[in-house]
């Protein structure tokens, strides 16, 4: 069996939501790891710049030299298309200060399957 996404609009809606966070993140002090479960009763977002604005506030909160690794600050958002985990992961001190071009650190979804 091929690899593939776990739901039919998974792929779609982690692509819309990772281009929306790499144009629209200015925080540079952390990555993102983000994480799209689609619920079937969309197949876009319904505000794609409040969660952009949303997350840059909540990075802009937290103080990346206090996150320890095995609890990454995670932050969640419901839509009518997916629910949305965004984990907030800590950038090196010496790269801090330079916007990084792509701040999603997951381009593209999780896929299932076997061979």
């Amino acid at each position: 069996m091929p690899y593939r996404a776990s739901h039919p609009d998974e792929t779609v809606l982690h692509y819309a939501l990772r281009d929306a966070l790499n144009r629209g993140l200015g925080n540079t002090n952390f990555f993102v790891w983000i994480r799209v479960k689609p619920t079937g009763k969309a197949k876009q977002f319904d505000d794609l710049p409040r969660i952009v604005s949303d997350t840059e506030i909540w990075l802009n909160s937290l103080n990346p030299d206090a996150v320890r690794e095995k609890e990454l600050p995670k932050r969640r958002f419901d839509e009518r298309a997916a629910s949305v985990e965004i984990t907030a992961l800590p950038r090196k001190p010496e790269v801090r200060g330079y916007r990084a071009t792509e701040i999603v650190g997951n381009p593209s979804p999780v896929l299932v399957g076997w061979n």
